[in-house]
Protein backbone atom coordinates (compact mmCIF):
# COMPACT_ATOMS: atom_id res chain seq x y z
CA UNK A 1 0.00 0.00 0.00
CA UNK A 2 1.06 3.60 -0.54
CA UNK A 3 2.03 5.37 2.68
CA UNK A 4 1.30 9.09 2.99
CA UNK A 5 2.05 11.67 5.68
CA UNK A 6 -1.69 12.21 6.22
CA UNK A 7 -2.11 8.51 6.84
CA UNK A 8 0.65 8.48 9.48
CA UNK A 9 -0.79 11.48 11.34
CA UNK A 10 -4.29 9.98 11.29
CA UNK A 11 -3.11 6.57 12.52
CA UNK A 12 -0.93 8.13 15.22
CA UNK A 13 -3.78 10.31 16.50
CA UNK A 14 -6.19 7.36 16.51
CA UNK A 15 -3.94 4.93 18.38
CA UNK A 16 -2.72 7.63 20.74
CA UNK A 17 -6.33 8.16 21.78
CA UNK A 18 -7.48 4.53 21.79
CA UNK A 19 -4.41 2.77 23.19
CA UNK A 20 -2.28 5.39 24.97
CA UNK A 21 -5.06 7.58 26.38
CA UNK A 22 -3.84 10.64 24.48
CA UNK A 23 -0.66 10.73 26.59
CA UNK A 24 1.84 10.96 23.73
CA UNK A 25 2.79 14.38 22.34
CA UNK A 26 2.94 14.64 18.56
CA UNK A 27 6.40 13.52 17.36
CA UNK A 28 8.08 14.21 14.05
CA UNK A 29 6.51 11.68 11.64
CA UNK A 30 8.63 10.77 8.62
CA UNK A 31 8.45 8.49 5.59
CA UNK A 32 11.71 6.97 4.37
CA UNK A 33 12.89 4.48 1.75
CA UNK A 34 14.95 2.41 4.21
CA UNK A 35 15.16 -1.27 3.27
CA UNK A 36 16.59 -2.49 6.59
CA UNK A 37 13.57 -1.91 8.84
CA UNK A 38 9.92 -1.04 8.36
CA UNK A 39 9.82 1.44 11.25
CA UNK A 40 12.11 3.18 13.69
CA UNK A 41 11.97 5.53 16.66
CA UNK A 42 14.70 8.01 17.54
CA UNK A 43 15.17 10.44 20.40
CA UNK A 44 17.65 13.30 20.00
CA UNK A 45 18.52 16.01 22.51
CA UNK A 46 20.40 19.29 22.26
CA UNK A 47 21.19 22.19 24.53
CA UNK A 48 19.81 25.58 23.51
CA UNK A 49 20.39 28.52 25.84
CA UNK A 50 21.21 26.18 28.68
CA UNK A 51 17.97 24.22 28.26
CA UNK A 52 17.72 20.67 26.94
CA UNK A 53 15.39 20.25 23.97
CA UNK A 54 14.05 16.84 22.94
CA UNK A 55 13.17 15.73 19.42
CA UNK A 56 11.22 12.51 18.98
CA UNK A 57 10.88 10.97 15.52
CA UNK A 58 8.91 8.00 14.24
CA UNK A 59 9.94 6.91 10.74
CA UNK A 60 8.02 4.46 8.55
CA UNK A 61 9.58 2.98 5.41
CA UNK A 62 7.73 2.93 2.10
CA UNK A 63 10.05 0.16 0.85
CA UNK A 64 8.00 -2.57 2.56
CA UNK A 65 4.78 -3.73 0.92
CA UNK A 66 2.69 -3.64 4.11
CA UNK A 67 -0.95 -4.54 4.45
CA UNK A 68 -3.01 -1.93 6.36
CA UNK A 69 -3.01 -3.97 9.59
CA UNK A 70 0.75 -4.55 9.33
CA UNK A 71 1.35 -0.83 8.89
CA UNK A 72 -0.78 -0.10 11.97
CA UNK A 73 1.15 -2.67 14.03
CA UNK A 74 4.46 -1.11 12.95
CA UNK A 75 3.22 2.35 13.97
CA UNK A 76 2.04 1.07 17.37
CA UNK A 77 5.37 -0.73 17.82
CA UNK A 78 7.21 2.57 17.46
CA UNK A 79 4.66 4.32 19.70
CA UNK A 80 5.54 1.83 22.47
CA UNK A 81 9.18 2.90 22.13
CA UNK A 82 8.02 6.52 22.30
CA UNK A 83 5.98 5.86 25.47
CA UNK A 84 8.96 4.17 27.15
CA UNK A 85 11.29 7.02 26.14
CA UNK A 86 8.93 9.46 27.89
CA UNK A 87 8.16 7.36 30.95
CA UNK A 88 11.13 5.03 31.43
CA UNK A 89 12.80 2.88 32.46
CA UNK A 90 15.96 4.07 30.71
CA UNK A 91 18.27 1.16 31.54
CA UNK A 92 16.53 -1.64 29.61
CA UNK A 93 17.40 -2.76 26.06
CA UNK A 94 15.01 -1.52 23.32
CA UNK A 95 12.91 -4.70 23.35
CA UNK A 96 13.37 -5.50 27.01
CA UNK A 97 10.79 -6.56 29.63
CA UNK A 98 8.89 -3.25 29.64
CA UNK A 99 8.50 -3.21 25.86
CA UNK A 100 7.42 -6.85 25.71
CA UNK A 101 4.94 -6.42 28.56
CA UNK A 102 3.30 -3.43 26.83
CA UNK A 103 3.32 -5.21 23.47
CA UNK A 104 1.64 -8.34 24.89
CA UNK A 105 -0.97 -6.27 26.75
CA UNK A 106 -1.86 -4.24 23.65
CA UNK A 107 -2.06 -7.38 21.52
CA UNK A 108 -4.35 -9.00 24.07
CA UNK A 109 -6.60 -6.02 24.81
CA UNK A 110 -6.81 -4.51 21.31
CA UNK A 111 -6.57 -7.59 19.08
CA UNK A 112 -3.27 -6.52 17.51
CA UNK A 113 -0.39 -8.65 16.21
CA UNK A 114 2.59 -6.50 17.17
CA UNK A 115 5.91 -8.35 17.16
CA UNK A 116 9.49 -7.52 18.10
CA UNK A 117 10.55 -7.96 14.47
CA UNK A 118 8.36 -7.61 11.41
CA UNK A 119 8.15 -10.78 9.33
CA UNK A 120 8.33 -9.00 5.99
CA UNK A 121 10.95 -7.98 3.50
CA UNK A 122 11.14 -5.11 1.02
CA UNK A 123 10.34 -6.12 -2.56
CA UNK A 124 13.38 -6.78 -4.70
CA UNK A 125 14.10 -4.02 -7.17
CA UNK A 126 14.33 -5.00 -10.80
CA UNK A 127 17.55 -3.01 -11.10
CA UNK A 128 19.14 -1.35 -8.09
CA UNK A 129 20.60 2.11 -8.54
CA UNK A 130 24.38 2.18 -7.92
CA UNK A 131 25.21 3.52 -4.46
CA UNK A 132 28.39 5.24 -3.22
CA UNK A 133 30.42 2.72 -1.22
CA UNK A 134 33.53 3.41 0.87
CA UNK A 135 35.89 0.52 1.62
CA UNK A 136 38.25 1.34 4.48
CA UNK A 137 41.27 -0.57 5.76
CA UNK A 138 41.87 0.14 9.45
CA UNK A 139 45.22 0.37 11.19
CA UNK A 140 44.71 -3.08 12.74
CA UNK A 141 44.15 -4.67 9.32
CA UNK A 142 40.37 -5.01 9.49
CA UNK A 143 38.32 -3.95 6.47
CA UNK A 144 34.99 -2.19 6.85
CA UNK A 145 32.51 -0.46 4.55
CA UNK A 146 29.92 2.27 4.62
CA UNK A 147 27.24 3.07 2.04
CA UNK A 148 26.85 6.83 1.73
CA UNK A 149 23.97 9.06 0.78
CA UNK A 150 24.96 10.61 -2.54
CA UNK A 151 25.03 14.13 -1.13
CA UNK A 152 27.24 13.04 1.79
CA UNK A 153 30.22 11.48 -0.04
CA UNK A 154 32.49 14.53 0.25
CA UNK A 155 31.65 15.03 3.93
CA UNK A 156 32.19 11.37 4.83
CA UNK A 157 35.42 11.28 2.84
CA UNK A 158 36.62 14.12 5.04
CA UNK A 159 35.18 12.98 8.38
CA UNK A 160 35.69 9.20 8.40
CA UNK A 161 39.47 9.44 9.06
CA UNK A 162 38.70 11.82 11.94
CA UNK A 163 36.51 9.23 13.67
CA UNK A 164 38.24 5.94 12.83
CA UNK A 165 41.91 4.77 12.65
CA UNK A 166 41.87 4.42 8.85
CA UNK A 167 45.03 3.40 7.03
CA UNK A 168 43.54 3.81 3.57
CA UNK A 169 40.12 4.02 1.96
CA UNK A 170 38.62 3.96 -1.53
CA UNK A 171 35.24 4.92 -2.96
CA UNK A 172 33.15 2.92 -5.44
CA UNK A 173 29.73 2.88 -7.06
CA UNK A 174 28.02 -0.47 -6.58
CA UNK A 175 24.57 -1.94 -7.17
CA UNK A 176 25.49 -5.30 -5.64
CA UNK A 177 22.63 -7.01 -3.79
CA UNK A 178 24.86 -7.58 -0.74
CA UNK A 179 24.91 -3.88 0.15
CA UNK A 180 21.15 -3.37 -0.28
CA UNK A 181 20.64 -4.01 3.45
CA UNK A 182 22.95 -1.18 4.47
CA UNK A 183 21.44 2.28 5.18
CA UNK A 184 22.57 5.33 3.24
CA UNK A 185 24.65 7.08 5.89
CA UNK A 186 25.11 10.80 6.33
CA UNK A 187 27.28 10.61 9.47
CA UNK A 188 30.57 8.72 9.98
CA UNK A 189 29.93 5.00 10.47
CA UNK A 190 31.66 1.78 9.46
CA UNK A 191 30.31 -1.77 9.16
CA UNK A 192 32.11 -5.08 8.86
CA UNK A 193 30.82 -7.52 6.24
CA UNK A 194 29.29 -10.76 7.50
CA UNK A 195 30.87 -12.67 4.62
CA UNK A 196 34.36 -11.31 5.21
CA UNK A 197 36.92 -11.08 2.39
CA UNK A 198 34.94 -13.26 0.00
CA UNK A 199 31.87 -10.99 0.28
CA UNK A 200 34.03 -7.93 -0.33
CA UNK A 201 35.64 -9.48 -3.41
CA UNK A 202 32.19 -10.34 -4.73
CA UNK A 203 31.03 -6.72 -4.30
CA UNK A 204 34.16 -5.15 -5.79
CA UNK A 205 34.07 -7.45 -8.82
CA UNK A 206 31.18 -5.41 -10.25
CA UNK A 207 31.90 -2.05 -8.56
CA UNK A 208 33.16 1.06 -10.34
CA UNK A 209 35.94 2.93 -8.52
CA UNK A 210 35.34 6.67 -8.25
CA UNK A 211 38.16 7.85 -5.95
Amino acid sequence: MTITATMLYERFAHFNRVIFGGALPLPNLRISSARTRAGSFTHATRLVGGRRHHRYTITISRAFDLQPTQLEDVIIHEMIHFHIALNGPKSEPPHGPTFRSMMERINREHGRNITVRLDAAPPAASKAEPRPLCVATLDDGRVAIVVSARASVARLNRDLPRHFPIKEMHWYLSDHKHIARFPACRTPKLYTLSGGDSALRDILATAHKIK
